[in-house]
């Protein structure tokens, strides 16, 4: 979570479930009701996942996690999900950000949060 807190704080807190149990395409979940992010760390066929996905997975679950309970981080007003589409504008707004702001700090680049 330490790593998280670098790239943003989080105003609503949320668990984490590292499941080992093999999957064949599903990398993670996320359940608004419960906010928890659930990571698949191996793969049906390969095993083990390498870190860097898992990571990539985690980041993808959180963006779910902040455009349901921050929207306004990241100059929305409101969630802005639509019945029947898994990612929103929204979301891809996020993720995008939270993705950047990990690479900058990858390179040593100072923080923007």
């Amino acid at each position: 979570m330490a790593r998280m807190k670098r790239i943003h704080h989080c105003k609503v807190g949320f668990e984490v479930d590292i499941n080992p149990r093999p999957t064949i395409r599903v990398l993670g979940g996320y359940y608004k009701t419960r906010r928890l992010i659930r990571i698949y760390t191996h793969d049906t066929q390969d095993g083990r996942r390498p870190l860097e996905e898992l990571f990539d997975t985690f980041l993808h679950e959180v963006a779910h996690h902040l455009e349901y309970t921050e929207p306004r981080s990241f100059a929305a007003s409101r969630c802005r999900r639509v019945p029947g589409l898994m990612h929103s504008r929204l979301f891809w707004l996020i993720l995008g950000e939270l993705k950047d702001r990990w690479a900058r700090l990858q390179q040593g680049s100072p923080r923007r949060v």
